[in-house]
């Protein structure tokens, strides 16, 4: 099979060039390599391939003398053994289909079976029999992929595969990682997501491997260089690590303290207190609804039961960006698309919508799926704030008639989303601070 255009080329081994072992200190790779640059110089050595042998020697030197190439330089050596592991070996052909013909050959006339036919005395031999048809395996042309397409889709796989670790789906983020490591093998942020997942499942030392990697393909990343460094716990950095020809890279200490913190964690105890502050404030409204605002027109809104409805709107919201599943609220709501064909807009989606909802909710919600409708984009996160808001606006109803005993249950059917709408997707943007923090 024709080796393709895009496959990468085996890596030359710079450590049996320059004769060294893998963990060799960087002192005995200098000192080797001087010995064998006045060795194979051609000046000095007449033989004719000197001077190819040279030129080898000085590009391993040139890997493996700097601490930064020499790291990446053995992250791509362990995913090359790791991906000649793992690949699938060729069928081996069985005894009996050795002696098969290919497609478009015949076997030798010797094993051809002659054709019959009766004559009315007995079988007669009338020649052999036709040969079968050459057939031919007509292969799918391949169009060919190029750099752009490849790095679209990885990074749309990647904030995909990001989206998912944060909505706990995690076997979905690790696929998605293994096929951006398909197409890029030296992407850092893969690297950084699927070391995520597998801490997670408490897979510690495959978690410090991909966590390794990243370092080495982006030293830059300090907040992957805590990670690593916590996970290695106090065990110095000379002792031999996955990749690790060198320590990670300095991290400040708030930077450290920021990647210590527990996200999971820091998300179900604010859920916790949030969660008893909106049982709090329904109870609240169920005995002491208050004196309505404005008496006869709007008896139901009392001061509140307007502030009841705004900051349970904005708990909800952050429950919501929590174990909802959303999208983040910067790419849903605050992107600035276009809503009206080749013209951008002067305010984002987000605004349009919460400014609509404050003089009435179901005008912002049929407003949305006109929208929706006319750019062939419905996005499951906004309609998952729109449900919430008919809900919540159900819930409240039936607190203010139980603590009243008014017929008051419509009026706020027909305007408490008006309210419970914008504080909801402002507590969807707070819950995005939590839960995206370092992504």
């Amino acid at each position: 099979m024709p080796k393709q255009k895009d496959d990468p080329l085996p890596l030359l081994d710079h450590y049996a060039t320059l004769g060294v072992a893998l963990d060799a200190p960087q002192d005995e790779i200098k000192r080797r390599y001087r010995g064998l640059a006045r060795q194979f110089h051609p000046d000095v050595n007449p033989l004719p391939d000197a001077a190819q042998k040279i030129k080898v020697i000085n590009e391993a030197y040139h890997v493996l003398g700097d601490p930064e190439r020499r790291a990446t330089y053995d992250a791509e050596r362990m995913l090359e053994a790791n991906a000649k592991a793992n690949a699938p070996r060729p069928p081996q052909p069985s005894p009996t289909s050795q002696n098969r013909p290919k497609p478009g050959e015949t076997k030798p006339n010797s094993q051809a079976r002659p054709s019959f036919e009766f004559n009315g005395f007995g079988r007669v031999t009338t020649g052999q029999a036709p040969s079968p048809r050459p057939t031919t395996s007509a292969r799918p042309v391949q169009t060919p992929v190029t750099r752009e397409e490849t790095k679209r889709k990885t990074d749309r796989l990647i904030a995909e595969a990001q989206l998912a670790y944060v909505n706990r789906r995690y076997r979905e983020a690790e696929e998605m990682c293994a096929e951006i490591l398909t197409l890029d093998r030296r992407n850092a942020v893969a690297h950084e997501v699927l070391g995520d997942v597998l801490m997670k499942r408490g897979q510690k030392a495959a978690a410090e491997l991909h966590y390794s990697y990243s370092v080495q393909f982006n030293p830059n990343n300090r907040s992957v260089g805590a990670k690593l460094e916590k996970l290695m716990g106090n065990r110095p950095a000379s002792s031999p690590g996955p990749t690790m020809a060198r320590p990670s890279p300095a991290t400040s200490p708030r930077e450290a303290f920021s990647s210590g913190i527990n996200t999971e964690a820091t998300m179900t105890m604010i859920a916790v207190l949030l969660s008893i502050g909106f049982a709090g404030i329904m109870l609240l409204l169920y005995n002491r609804p208050g004196e309505p605002i404005f008496p006869g027109f709007l008896s139901s809104f009392s001061l509140q039961m307007v502030l009841g409805l705004g900051v349970n709107g904005v708990i909800a919201g952050i429950l919501l960006s929590f174990y909802g599943g959303l999208r983040p609220a910067g790419e849903e709501l605050f992107s600035r698309d276009n809503l009206r064909g080749d013209q951008q807009t002067t305010a984002s989606m987000g605004v349009i919508l919460a400014g609509f909802a404050l003089v009435w909710f179901y005008a912002s919600a049929l407003i949305y799926i006109g929208v929706a409708f006319a750019r062939n984009r419905l996005s499951p996160s906004i309609l998952r704030i729109y449900g919430a808001t008919l809900v919540l606006t159900c819930l409240f109803s039936v607190v203010s008639q139980s603590a009243s005993n008014s017929d008051s249950t419509l009026q706020l059917i027909a305007l408490g989303g008006n309210l419970l709408f914008p504080a909801m997707i402002l507590g969807w943007v707070v819950g995005d601070v939590v839960r995206l923090r370092g992504r």
